[in-house]
């Protein structure tokens, strides 16, 4: 279980999360939804432990975050910033195996394989578009845990689908719902923009307005109401099959 307990944040005499508490059930993947500026990449960085939250904590299987030696921390949790740079002209192959720990070369190749990068694994990281990177990057939080042999582990992607066509973000949701399938006691989070694709991969969805959870629950119990109140904006929700769609009304002439 990855436990958020009670969660406050202030910077700068701001406040930027408050009072939020959820539960995730190992097994789960959780979407984190809401406006810009609404808090989302600052929950992700207090649950990765990268930002010490005014109060409250957060858990995982009954160990805090923020108290986890940085090698621990390195086999049970991965972190994908939505803005990934890297100071050195590595080569692809070099990024992907980057880590807390040494990944294994066999789980390094599958990562890269998964992505679709393996073919680039010479080339210099600087000489690929945005969408290649990040796609590198994402074979990089992937080869770093299954590298590792801790059973109980948590996926923490900050805007994972940023610089992707429309078959690599629906690769990538793919990946993560089948990393957790891998083994029992796994936890995926991830801050989404596209609504409709938090609804449609996403087993919770976590709607976050001026830094407090508005909703948290199955995709299947976001209404339109909720939507509009919290975006500001009129907005329609289309499901069909296992398909969400949300994109905005058209304006009355």
């Amino acid at each position: 279980m990855l436990s958020v307990a009670d969660i406050t944040l202030e910077k700068s005499q701001r406040k930027l999360l408050q009072d939020i508490s959820f539960d995730l059930p190992a097994g789960q993947l959780l979407g984190v939804i809401g406006p810009n500026g609404a808090g989302k990449s600052s929950l992700m960085r207090v649950i990765a432990g990268l930002w010490q939250a005014s109060s409250g904590s957060v858990d995982l299987d009954r160990a805090f975050i923020a108290d986890m030696p940085l090698a621990q921390k390195g086999m049970q949790l991965a972190w994908l910033d939505q803005q990934n740079t890297v100071a050195f002209d590595f080569s692809v192959q070099q990024v992907a195996a980057l880590g807390p720990q040494e990944a294994k070369p066999i789980s390094v190749t599958a990562a890269m394989q998964l992505f679709g990068v393996e073919q680039l694994a010479e080339r210099a990281i600087s000489t690929l578009s945005g969408g290649q990177q990040q796609r590198v990057h994402l074979a990089r939080v992937f080869s770093q845990l299954n590298a590792s042999p801790e059973a109980v582990q948590c996926l923490l992607l900050d805007e994972p689908l940023n610089g992707l066509d429309l078959r690599w973000q629906h690769r990538c949701l793919s990946a993560a719902q089948q990393w957790l399938l891998q083994r029992p006691e796994r936890h995926a989070v991830m801050a989404l923009h596209d609504i409709g694709l938090a609804m449609t991969a996403c087993d919770q969805v976590l709607v976050l307005n001026e830094g407090m959870i508005e909703f948290i629950g199955a995709p299947a119990e976001i209404s339109e109401a909720l939507l509009e109140r919290v975006w500001r904006y009129p907005l329609t929700i289309q499901r069909e099959n296992s398909q969400t769609l949300v994109y905005a009304k058209a304006e009355e002439q």
